[in-house]
């Protein structure tokens, strides 16, 4: 059983299963490439607070964390400069948070554990 269906921009999946473990249904598994190659690493995932994004935008992009219910924790606005970024999520809930990359060029989502 999910947590529920998430529908971000052109992709449209389960997230993950109660225990936080990927559905193995377009969402992304830990620390590897999204669909549309803006991120190229998540480390430490699963984290227990800060966690680091590698990435390569060609354009002007809107990042994004939220909760599981849909509550945005982060947003940021990053350039095409941006190579490298880290988010402190302590203080939030342990859970699975989707991250999303909104650009011109389509939508990058995947997931972050928080323990």
């Amino acid at each position: 059983n999910f947590i529920g269906g998430i529908q971000f921009g052109a992709f449209s999946f389960p997230c993950c299963t109660a225990s936080g473990e990927s559905s193995g249904k377009r969402a992304l598994n830990n620390n590897t490439f999204d669909e549309q190659g803006f991120v190229k690493n998540i480390y430490p995932n699963p984290t227990t607070g800060r966690v680091n994004f590698e990435m390569e935008v060609s354009a002007r992009a809107q990042f994004r964390i939220t909760d599981i219910s849909g509550r945005v924790v982060v947003e940021r606005e990053v350039n095409k400069e941006t190579t490298s970024m880290e988010f402190d999520l302590n203080g939030q809930s342990r859970g699975v948070y989707i991250y999303q990359i909104i650009t011109n060029e389509g939508v990058a989502s995947g997931k972050i554990i928080l323990e």
